[in-house]
């Protein structure tokens, strides 16, 4: 993976050298992965290919929502079987079946047209920097087709699913969170944020195939569990959440756009209300002139390079040095430094921070969600397991170990870590685990398809939750599993899985 790229790959191969300035600082530790081991190289000339979405899937989400006996699902299951669309599934295999992250593929197609096959930049395969070319502007060509391929993933894991392959579908979904985990390698910040948002999307279907085998055939078996558990590794695996780093393309792009449109004491008035326009209207131009008028303005207010440079220094110092702390840390609860970019003299920083439609809350609150959907998959796939070899639910979360898991891991967002204290996500079985009452667990709150849900839940299942985003226990009554709308008084649902609950509650 590109984190380690550095020291595993040798020398550059023959096209590797893409680009020279900030461009070629950017590809320099893509330019170390070898041809062999660039997934771009074998996933992207096959989705050159690839059929568009069926009408029936104009909704992403829709791959999700109509499963097998949906009367739309024979037209997606025929998209899916078709020829180019099977060469893009084994494509994902391919460039998954390396596990070993210090030796596995890795996206390493570069920033812009050179080094690029010639085909892939004719279907807009590619990243798009604009003319200058400027990492601010980066368009990148390729990610909606990448998420066509998520939608073919999940369409042909329902379809695997439907004819009792619950196993082949579960792996499925573990391959394709492998190909997401290496875009979280990638420089920029919208490919990381995408590639960790995928990557806990599919520990979620994982759960929620796995759920729905619970309801029917239960074909999923405790060998099953095991094994695909010790795929979802997050410490030594592949998934390995710990080696992802904070997006250095975008810092780059930024001290690239003040090295480009500032002097010494401010505004190069030659470049600065054109460029900071180009980089914020790159893919709405006609608003190019508007945005530009609006930089003229105030430039005459804007820092001068040196103390922009610190600026960028400031504000992405602040993002690395959080990024490492543990989650318990008070100092994760401030403002970012990027929170406070609202001075005119800063404006040429923030037009970069506009442009590339990111900010570090939603960096790390993604991160720290792949880190709760990788624990919870895992331990929620354990009880399961269990239950399969068992007849009945564990007493207690720490009964699967050590057949299912070696050690409980800690909640990821629970902060209770004084003294050195493990606190596992929480686990219990309605009614059979509330002495007072032998009423079912009232559970309501908002999922997918823009629907909420309220629910009743009896022994029949076992809830398992974490303290989500707000860090408090609330006993599952409450739930909200979106970092943007998370407050009070809920938590973040891992069994039953909330793609479950929320498609059993969607109108058709």
């Amino acid at each position: 993976m590109l984190a380690s790229c550095l020291v595993v790959w040798g020398a550059p191969s023959g096209a590797s050298a893409q680009g020279t300035g900030a461009v070629g600082r950017v590809n320099a530790a893509l330019a170390n992965v070898s041809e062999e081991r660039r997934s771009d190289l074998i996933l992207l000339p096959r989705l050159a290919a690839m059929d568009d979405r069926p009408g029936v899937l104009s909704v992403r989400m829709d791959a999700v929502r109509k499963l097998a006996a949906h009367p739309d699902f024979p037209a997606m299951a025929s998209w899916a079987m078709g020829a180019p669309q099977r060469a893009v599934l084994e494509a994902i295999r391919e460039v998954t079946e390396e596990t070993d992250y210090r030796f596995a593929h890795a996206f390493a197609q570069p920033y812009g047209a050179e080094g690029v096959p010639i085909d892939l930049i004719a279907a807009g395969l590619y990243t798009e920097l604009g003319d200058p070319p400027l990492l601010a502007s980066a368009q990148h060509g390729y990610m909606d087709r990448i998420a066509d391929t998520g939608t073919l993933v999940h369409v042909e894991a329902s379809r695997l699913a439907g004819e009792g392959e619950v196993r082949a579908a579960a792996d499925l979904l573990v391959r394709w969170a492998y190909f997401c985990r290496q875009m979280a390698d990638r420089p920029f910040a919208r490919e990381k944020v995408w590639g960790m948002r995928e990557a806990s999307f599919a520990m979620e279907r994982i759960r929620d195939v796995v759920y729905l085998d619970t309801l029917s055939g239960r074909r999923f078996s405790a060998r099953d569990a095991e094994e695909v558990i010790a795929q979802l590794d997050s410490v030594d695996g592949f998934l390995g959440t710990e080696r992802i780093r904070v997006p250095i393309g975008d810092r780059v792009a930024a001290e690239q756009v003040a090295e480009r449109v500032l002097t010494a004491r401010g505004a190069n008035t030659d470049l600065y209300a054109t460029t900071l326009a180009q980089i914020g209207a790159s893919n709405r131009p006609l608003r190019l002139f508007g945005e530009a008028a609006r930089y003229e303005q105030g430039s005459g207010v804007q820092a001068g390079l040196s103390d922009t440079r610190r600026t960028i220094e400031a504000l992405f110092a602040d993002l690395e040095s959080r990024w490492r702390l543990p989650i318990d840390n008070a100092r994760l609860r401030r403002p970012f430094e990027m929170d406070r970019l609202a001075r005119p003299s800063e404006q040429a920083v923030a037009a970069v921070v506009r442009a590339r439609g990111w900010d570090p809350t939603e960096l790390m609150a993604e991160r720290d969600r792949l880190r709760t959907e990788i624990v919870g998959t895992r331990q929620a796939l354990a009880i399961v397991g269990y239950r399969t070899a068992f007849g009945g639910f564990p007493p207690v979360i720490s009964s699967v170990r050590p057949r299912w898991l070696r050690a409980i891991e800690a909640d990821p967002f629970n902060r209770d870590r004084a003294r050195g204290r493990v606190p596992p996500l929480e686990y219990f079985v309605p009614i059979r685990d509330v002495r007072a009452s032998n009423d079912p667990h009232e559970m309501i709150g908002t999922g997918y398809f823009d629907s909420a849900f309220s629910v009743s839940l009896f022994d029949d299942t076992f809830v398992l939750y974490s303290v989500g985003f707000n860090g408090r226990r609330n006993f599952a009554e409450r739930i909200e599993n979106d970092w943007r709308e998370a407050g009070r008084g809920q938590d973040y649902l891992i069994w039953p899985p909330l793609l479950s609950l929320s498609r059993e509650a969607a109108p058709e």
